[in-house]
């Protein structure tokens, strides 16, 4: 492989907090050829180890060839930079020895030796008090390299020594000299190639403008004759010498204006020709669409207008040529940018309200009752969520305590400040002693028979047959018809169920202040239980608690109540106004989309 020259064995990067990568322009082996070293804010330089932290740097390509160095973008902050520098390890691994050599050795052992030449040259930058001191652009041992004909060296040295260096610390100001004359100008040079955009150099000296040659003077009017023949026309002039080739630049991508941003993630120093504008772009960074401003590639600046000559002498017409060509089509133009979503539209004007019906003829106000004493209001199994007022009841694992001062989450057996006793569960009594055993029962039952036991043997209160007291049962409970809970004016009918988790019963049962279902929670608080309409009817207004509907409505509070209604525009729809039939039931809103005028909700009573 070939190793190029290099412009610089050093790549210094400044810190964002986003970019994680360093491009090297120079060919290495591996890690020992590279030292990475980190440059906080007050200038205090400390050396990256490879794969530790900070930094927890790595790379890749390498193995004779450029690559690229990455690193933990957090550890590199805005005003910290990085360098990484081309270093020798000074190794020589191969053998020349034994015979015949394998080519692929010797083309190694080559690119290894001039990676290490070019680290040597490129810290000659920064080491002072070695071989090479280039920080104030002088070579010590100059006579030497050249004697020993090492002026290969030598010049890639001098060459690498032409770049400016990092800029040290600013001396006093001298006493100002006496101004010198003005040296001649010398002429401009030829165009390099352009390359990509790095740290501003010095503005080299303008060359001279070239000197317009005099204009001839003009010769005496003469009388007008007789207009002649068209003469002949002369013998074209030799052309003059072909000026230097310039050096040619040959860009990473060619395309028209609006091709550029499909490079935007390019890495730092990627070119890109605007073949429209003739203008050439780089990459200053790599980050996202971090362009240069533009310049002018391809085209010279405009010459000075030379003096016009005298008129000729106005030939003959000659004949007409045919009609040339038509020109070749233009580029298309950039299509221009979408234009903005027009302002939504003021919303329509709610519909009439209906006439209200007729009211009904009031009922004779009874006589008002006296005053009831204020009782206790049991509000059966305490729970955590619940709030509690003075004169509220709960039971708690057994024992009933009734509020002495309002409050939320006060735990009746622990805060004695909002809860008294009111009946205390009693203690487990004495096991009574075992009755004597009854007689074997008969062998065969009738059919209105449990176990043998008829009815008159049951605990009972009345004639009917009707159980009373307290029954447990220790095995499976089967009841093959239907199974009735409560009674027509017996209130609420309610089912327990164990909490082991808390030590405590759980209701299950129907509310009739509600009139639907509840269950309670393991925090004692009582929830509606949702059901499901199976139903297909369009026009049905009676959904169970807990039904969701999306209806049309303004803009309104969460959780606010609203009135829902069929739509008499849109069989599909329900509103929140217009005329149309009132669902049953209480619903409340449930939130919104953005500006969308439709909401969910559902019916909670």
């Amino acid at each position: 492989m070939t190793i190029g020259k290099i412009d610089t064995g050093r790549v210094e990067i400044a810190g964002d907090g986003v970019t994680g990568r360093a491009d090297l322009n120079f060919a290495f082996v591996d890690q020992s050829n590279l030292q990475v070293i980190h440059t906080d804010a007050s200038g205090i330089d400390t050396p990256w180890i490879y794969r530790q932290v900070p930094g927890s740097w790595y790379f890749s390509g390498g193995n004779f060839d450029v690559g690229t160095v990455f690193f933990s973008p957090g550890d590199l902050r805005p005003g910290e930079h990085l360098t990484v520098t081309l270093i020798s390890d000074f190794d020589q691994p191969y053998n020349f020895d034994g015979g015949e050599i394998d080519p692929t050795v010797i083309e190694r052992a080559l690119d290894r030796t001039a990676i290490n030449m070019q680290s040597l040259a490129g810290r000659a930058l920064v080491e002072e008090g070695g071989s090479f001191d280039l920080k104030g652009r002088r070579l010590i041992n100059a006579l030497e390299a050249a004697e020993n004909s090492d002026l290969a060296t030598l010049q890639q040295v001098l060459e690498i020594a032409s770049l400016p260096g990092a800029q040290g610390a600013k001396g006093p100001q001298g006493d100002a000299g006496p101004q010198g004359p003005i040296g001649a100008q010398g002429p401009q040079g030829p165009t390099g190639r352009v390359g990509p955009q790095g740290a501003k150099g010095f503005q080299g000296d303008q060359g001279p403008m070239g000197i317009v040659g005099p204009q001839g003077p003009q010769g005496l009017l003469g009388p007008t004759g007789a207009q002649g023949p068209t003469g002949l026309t002369g013998p074209q002039g030799s052309q003059g010498p072909e000026g230097p080739i310039g050096k040619s630049y040959e860009p990473d991508q060619v395309g028209i204006t609006s091709d550029r941003s499909n490079y935007d993630a390019e890495p730092r120093g990627f070119s890109f020709l605007d073949s429209e504008a003739g203008v050439l772009y780089w990459k200053l960074s790599n980050e996202v669409a971090a362009w240069s401003d533009g310049s002018t590639f391809g085209r010279g600046d405009t010459g000075l207008q030379g003096s016009q000559g005298p008129q000729g002498v106005e030939g003959a017409t000659g004949p007409i040529g045919p009609e040339g060509p038509q020109g070749i089509q233009g580029p298309q133009g950039v299509v221009g940018p979408k234009g903005d979503q027009g302002d939504i539209g003021p919303q329509g004007p709610t519909g009439p309200t209906g006439p209200q019906g007729i009211q009904g003829a009031s009922g004779a106000t009874g006589a008002q009752g006296p005053r009831g004493s204020k009782g206790l209001n049991y509000r059966g199994a305490w729970g955590s969520g619940n709030a509690y007022a003075v004169d509220d009841v709960a039971n708690y694992n057994g024992t009933a305590y009734v509020a002495i001062a309002p409050g939320t989450n006060k735990n009746p057996s622990t805060q004695n400040a909002y809860w008294g006793v009111l009946a205390e569960k009693g203690t487990t009594g004495a096991k009574g002693a075992t009755g004597a055993k009854g007689p074997a029962g008969a062998t065969s039952y009738n059919a209105g028979t449990l176990d043998g036991i008829d009815s008159s043997q049951f605990v009972r209160s009345d004639t009917s047959d009707t159980l009373s007291g307290s029954y447990t049962v220790t095995g499976n409970f089967t009841v093959k018809g239907d199974l009735y809970c409560g009674y027509n004016g017996g209130g609420d009918s309610w089912m327990q169920f164990y909490d082991d988790n808390s030590n405590a019963w759980r209701y299950f049962g129907w509310d009739d202040s509600r009139n639907c279902f509840v269950a309670e929670e393991n925090d004692g608080g009582n929830q509606r239980l949702c059901l499901m309409y199976d139903g297909s009817s369009r026009d049905n207004t009676d959904f169970p608690v807990g039904h969701t509907v999306l209806a049309g409505a303004p803009s309104g509070t969460r959780n606010a109540t609203y009135t829902i209604r069929l739509s008499t525009n849109n069989t599909s729809e329900y509103t929140t106004s217009g005329s149309g039939a009132v669902l049953a039931g209480t619903y409340r809103a449930h939130g919104r989309r953005g500006n969308l005028e439709i909401a969910n909700f559902q019916r909670v009573a």
